[in-house]
């Protein structure tokens, strides 16, 4: 009967990218797609699928006036940011179903209204699976907190609407935070990645976003530019290919699988150093966040041998009838009182929360914890919330 350990290697043979991400069946047939943005020019997308020697896509849209009425697309955009984001997603996804939401319009400017309008269109009226939010919205214009909660309310419904959100992080991100994207768990928030691999992404959660994706586009005037907006475009068309393999996942199983995909043996990703516990360690490797990493072993080794030293130095010794002014070694071989010496069996235990060095029960003790450390189990939490 096969283990834990042999169904998790199966796992990740089986969420192996080259098996998953390169099917030739993924291809995005079946998926549909709003990319919410500046629009798309429609010749220009069929003359590009023509170039790649692909079928022209359906393309479907609509413009969002100032007071959230969706209006007949004309074919063209506002601006070419959203006809280079739908170009990213067709180049990797060819077979999908597109629908263009452009919340600029003539006005060029994407006000909180316009995009829950746009949110709405896509999943009640085109039914959309995915949607892409190369865009975002800075706090203060979330002002009053009724917007805000307007947009948290509807990012909520796509999510119950087993719609998945694709939302892209400030380019400047952390310094700049905007909205939906911080707001990560019912969602797929993405930020800069430097891959060459348009397929090759990294799940690696810090500061309200979670992945990193390629971050170079293929068309327009902005394409050579690292921009989120590229990065939450190659993720979208990620996701769309698997949707084409298993049309009904919801939105947390894609991040599942987008997670395990991330920690596969084909993406580790070396990295020159990582601080973890505030310690920089040289040539670590990272597969996926780094408390699943080979990285955080090391340290935590380190650490382990650091904190066998501050035991063998250890408090006064504290049992009773034991009047010795020197520590008592409970893990060395030479007690300062013989009779606290360790037995054979007892010379290399592993550290566990509340021990002391002597066993001590004294009420003066009671709050002398130590962090846990165990080779196979790493470091266990502290009831007064230390390690």
């Amino acid at each position: 009967m096969a283990g834990p350990a042999d169904i998790i290697w199966g796992l990740q043979r089986l969420l192996d990218m080259e098996q998953l991400l390169r099917d030739p069946q993924a291809d995005g047939a079946g998926v549909r797609v709003a990319v919410i943005d500046t629009g798309v020019d429609v010749a220009t997308l069929h003359q590009r699928c023509r170039q790649r020697n692909q079928e022209p896509a359906i393309i479907e849209g609509v413009v969002i006036t100032p007071a959230g009425q969706p209006l007949p697309h004309s074919g063209r955009h506002s601006a070419p940011h959203g006809t280079t984001v739908a170009d990213i997603i067709l180049h990797w996804a060819p077979r999908i179903a597109l629908f263009s939401a452009d919340v600029f319009g003539v006005d060029g400017v994407c006000t909180v209204e316009k995009l829950l309008a746009a949110l709405r269109w896509a999943v009640d009226t085109c039914q959309c699976k995915l949607l892409n939010l190369s865009i975002g919205i800075s706090e203060e214009r979330l002002q009053p907190p009724a917007r805000r909660q307007a947009l948290c309310q509807t990012i909520q419904y796509c999510y119950h609407r087993d719609a998945i959100l694709v939302a892209a992080a400030h380019n400047d991100h952390p310094l700049v935070l905007s909205y939906p994207a911080i707001i990560t768990p019912p969602l797929l928030s993405v930020r800069k990645g430097d891959s060459d691999d348009a397929l090759l992404f990294r799940y690696a959660p810090d500061t309200f976003t979670e992945f990193l994706a390629r971050s170079c586009a293929y068309f327009g005037p902005f394409a050579t530019m690292s921009a989120t907006s590229w990065a939450a475009a190659h993720l979208t068309a990620i996701a769309a290919r698997l949707l084409s393999l298993k049309p009904d996942l919801k939105p947390f199983e894609i991040k599942t699988l987008l997670y395990w995909i991330s920690r596969s043996n084909t993406f580790a990703q070396k990295v020159s150093h990582c601080d973890i516990f505030g310690r920089k360690m040289p040539g670590a490797v990272i597969m996926g966040p780094p408390c699943f990493s080979a990285a955080r072993i090391d340290i935590c080794t380190a650490i382990a041998n650091k904190m066998q030293r501050a035991v063998d130095i250890g408090p006064p010794c504290m049992l009773d009838g034991c009047d010795s002014p020197t520590p008592c070694k409970r893990n060395s071989l030479t007690a300062a009182n013989p009779a606290h010496a360790p037995s054979a069996s007892a010379r290399n235990p592993i550290i566990r929360v509340g021990e002391h060095c002597c066993r001590s029960a004294s009420p003066k003790r009671a709050n002398s914890q130590r962090p846990t450390y165990a080779p196979e189990q790493g470091f266990r939490l502290l009831p007064s919330g230390g390690w």
